[in-house]
């Protein structure tokens, strides 16, 4: 994704990726669908890319990547139980969001 606001400084990576579990050790399948992960920045296959300078922004923005990422269940936000309920999670997240900023900025 590019321009991901702080991705030269971050140390953390917020994923959202889609899980599939070809052998089923989860038992639900082998698209197991939206799932949600924290990786760390120098994992193997994570690349973070150059800054950019959109429109003179002062945060650094840069892009992320990943090719062959291996995720071990420990990192997924929720653990096993969430695998395959990212859309849920996020979607869930975004409505507390804009809750709280819609009266905000309404006035």
């Amino acid at each position: 994704k590019r321009y991901i606001t702080l991705a030269p400084k971050a140390t953390l990576l917020g994923l959202a990726f889609r899980l599939f579990d070809p052998e089923n050790l989860l038992g639900r399948g082998e698209d197991v669908g939206i799932t949600l992960a924290l990786v760390p920045t120098d994992h193997p296959g994570v690349e973070i890319g150059r800054r950019h300078l959109p429109a003179g922004a002062s945060f650094p923005n840069g892009p992320t990547r990943g090719r062959d990422v291996f995720i071990p269940i420990d990192w997924i936000i929720g653990g096993a139980e969430r695998a395959g309920q990212g859309w849920r999670m996020l979607m869930s997240c975004l409505a507390a969001g804009r809750s709280i900023s819609l009266p905000a900025t309404s006035a």
